[in-house]
Order: C-alpha cells, then structure tokens, then sequence
C-alpha cells in the first residue's frame, strides 16, 4: 500500500486463502478508522471523509492496470509501463536533437532529464544513460 497524501495506490495477489475481495474489504476498514464517516453527534457542517467520496465515484475498486504517478502499473505482467503521451514526447524530443551537430547544454539537460526520468520503465536499460551524462563533462 503506498500512500500519497490522500490517494491510496494498493496492490495484492489473488489467492484462494485470501481474495482480493477480502484485502479490499481490510484495506477499506483500516482507511475508515483513520477517516471515519460522520456521526450523528457531529458538527452538522463537518463535511464527510474524502475517502466517502471517492468510493461514490468509483475509485475504490480493483484494476489489473491501474495509472498512478504518470505511471502505468501493470498488476498481472508486474511490469511499469510508460504513458502514450510520455514515449511521444520523449520520440519527438530526440527527433529533434538527432539531426543536430552541436545543442546547448540547457537542451542536453533536458533530453537527458527526460530519458532518466523514463528508465524504471525501460527494463534492461540500468547504466545506459551514463554516455550521455558523461558527454556534460
């Protein structure tokens, strides 16, 4: 369970001794402790919990690829993968720099920026943009 100041991103493996129905039911029990709903002794202005709206649209529910830090996460090929929208942009910006003999050093920056903050997604490619950060010395 990672929790990001009021999302919260879970993961669980499906087993016959336990479900993943049953982790969600655990997992939604603990959040209402921390948020619990209201009570009619409360303040009747105080609103409800974040975590009750939420479940009203539909956010609390099991995905076997969910989208969580620009990130796809793949549950059952346990795998990061990358968003459309980043692989076109990090394509484009080496179309760009491909065709150059000489770019600034703030543009080398940024295509190197942009490519390592790529790489947990890329499998295999651990160390490989050492030759490009090498290139700024």
């Amino acid at each position: 369970m990672e929790v990001f100041v009021d999302d919260f991103v879970g993961m669980g493996q499906d087993h016959p001794s336990n479900p993943l129905t049953n982790q969600r039911a655990v997992l939604s029990h603990n959040i209402d402790k921390v948020f619990r709903p209201n009570r009619p002794t409360d303040n009747q202005w105080q609103k409800e919990p974040q975590s009750q709206s939420k479940v009203a649209k539909g956010d609390a529910s099991w995905h076997t690829v969910k989208e969580a830090l620009g990130w796809n996460w793949g549950a059952t090929t346990k795998t990061l993968q990358l968003k459309e929208k980043r692989v076109s942009k990090a394509l484009s910006l080496l179309g760009e720099v491909l065709d150059c003999k000489r770019i600034s050093l703030k543009r080398w920056q940024q295509v190197l920026g942009v490519f390592r903050s790529l790489q947990p997604g890329m499998s295999g490619s651990e160390g490989h943009f050492s030759l490009l950060q090498d290139a700024l010395i």
